[in-house]
């Protein structure tokens, strides 16, 4: 019986030894834990820390491009503006050397004209056909009162070509041969009124 309760003693023992020997693991293994828990808790920390260290550089760099940007578009729009200048006062010369061209194209064509006195050219004229056209000259020519200024000038330039005219042809075109192009008109337009 001294074996058995020997024996009991032993095995308690080793159990006894044993089971601090677990104790001690199970502690280990549970100390590891919070290690590892304080391990992560200190890397979140360190990458909050880096993150807002990153997001404070990438601010920063972000500034600076924008910074640059806006430098740059300035130099962008006043080089704009420069040249926008150049081209208006360039225009602007253009169109002062156009508008000078043209005013002394329509000073050309308003210059006064030298008047043709038809008044004056029809005496000549009044001897034969009468104050208000209403003779024939000479008896033998046709009554020119009535006519319209394109007949009377056909008929006076045909004249002075030699190509109109009967019996009054050599003495009419004698007369008209000295009369230009503006005298004609004027004549004409001057006996159609009668």
């Amino acid at each position: 019986m001294i074996k058995v309760v020997l024996f009991t003693v032993v095995t308690m023992l080793f159990m006894v030894g044993c089971s601090d020997d677990a104790t001690k693991s199970a502690n280990a293994e549970v100390k590891s834990k919070q290690e590892v828990k304080e391990d992560v808790k200190v890397a979140v920390a360190e990458i909050k820390e880096e993150a807002k260290a990153t997001a404070s550089d990438v601010k920063e760099d972000t500034q600076a491009v924008v910074a640059d940007i806006k430098e740059e578009t300035k130099s962008v729009v006043a080089d704009v503006k420069e040249e926008a200048k150049a081209a208006l006062q360039e225009s602007k010369v253009v169109v002062a050397e156009k508008t000078a061209a043209v005013q002394e194209a329509i000073a050309s064509v308003q210059a006064p004209v030298a008047t043709v006195d038809a008044v004056s050219l029809y005496k000549v004229c009044a001897g034969c056909h009468g104050m208000d056209g209403s003779k024939p000259a000479l008896n033998k020519s046709q009554v020119i009162k009535g006519w319209d200024a394109k007949k009377i000038s056909d008929a006076l330039h045909g004249y002075k070509a030699g190509t109109y005219g009967g019996a009054m042809k050599g003495l009419m075109g004698a007369q008209v041969s000295k009369l230009g192009d503006a005298e004609i008109e004027a004549l004409a337009q001057h006996i159609s009124k009668f």
